[in-house]
């Protein structure tokens, strides 16, 4: 009998990399919707997406540093310590967030978005190449 293990660090990183790649797509398509031609509208929308992207996810992962450190900071004695139970059982957690937020990221901001504007870039030069080779040469 097989057991499904739920994995909340991967689900996590799917839930970030879908809703920053809706935003992309859905603000490159309302451009699309005002007359901008496809690659200035894909150039435009992430340079507009990226900037909140990456603001949340350094907002999310700066908090964690400390646990990859290894710094811990008791409130009630005030007193730091390098190395606690604490840490060295968030450590690890801390470590996969982090590095799997980056990996999101970069998924999500240049992965994703190449494979979006692939075909429309290749469907550019094809029809290019087409339209020469049909014209009547003089």
């Amino acid at each position: 009998m097989c057991r499904a293990r739920y994995n909340y660090i991967a689900t996590t990183r799917i839930q970030w990399g879908s809703v920053v790649t809706c935003l992309l797509i859905d603000y490159t398509n309302k451009l699309r919707c005002r007359d901008v031609d496809f690659h200035s509208a894909v150039v435009s929308a992430g340079a507009t997406r990226l900037s909140p992207a990456e603001l949340t996810a350094v907002a999310i992962g700066k908090p964690l540093l400390p646990m990859v450190t290894g710094v811990c900071f008791d409130i009630c004695e005030l007193i730091m310590s390098l190395i606690s139970e604490s840490t060295r059982w968030w450590q690890n957690m801390a470590i996969v967030f982090i590095f799997g937020l980056m990996e999101a990221s970069f998924l999500t901001l240049v992965v994703v978005w190449t494979i979006y504007a692939l075909p429309a870039s290749l469907r550019e030069k094809t029809h290019g190449f087409a339209a020469r080779a049909l014209s009547p040469t003089s």
